[in-house]
């Protein structure tokens, strides 16, 4: 499939992962004029701190697995495959869009279960682009995602000390 590369280069996941940073600074310098850190601003900056932290996990997995995105695997001839500890950080496992984007959704998903309705929809369309662009093949999709959730899941009720959605606090 023809990527194109304006596109690529836009909504590159280091893009979307130094976005989550600046959006994150952004918040916590703005709850320090105000003087305070508003729950859904707690909510934003654990959704982007962890999805910075999946991020980067996720790039260190593509170096241990290795394996090629689908357009180069089929422009090289190289099978399908994983090249362990051969990866870089355009190796195509897991999807780091997913991972990202999983970890945001998952902390929004416990803190508003209410969301679900528009997040998974939205979670699963990603995916479909990413392997139908020719991007990723659909096991870096669901690995990329399951991680991403995970994390974010995983974060958010760590933030969350078992109190009711509303009260959780992070900080």
């Amino acid at each position: 499939a023809y990527h194109i590369k304006t596109i690529e280069r836009i909504f590159s996941g280091t893009v979307l992962a130094t976005a989550a940073a600046l959006f994150m600074f952004f918040l916590l310098g703005a709850s320090m004029i105000r003087g305070h850190l508003t729950k859904a601003s707690r909510i934003l900056v654990t959704a982007c701190g962890f999805s910075i932290l999946a991020y980067l996990l996720n790039r260190l997995l593509k170096i241990f697995f290795g394996r090629l995105t689908p357009s180069i695997a089929a422009h090289t001839g190289v099978a399908d495959s994983f090249h362990f500890l051969q990866g870089d950080s355009h190796s195509s496992f897991p999807s780091g869009h997913m991972a990202l984007v999983g970890a945001f959704f998952g902390v929004l998903l416990h803190f508003s279960p209410s969301s679900r309705g528009i997040l998974l929809p939205l979670f699963f369309v990603l995916g479909a682009v990413l392997v139908l662009g020719n991007w990723h093949y659909l096991s870096d999709v669901i690995a990329g995602g399951m991680l991403g959730l995970g994390i974010g899941l995983l974060a958010a009720n760590c933030c969350g000390n078992g109190k009711a959605a509303g009260d959780k606090d992070c900080s």
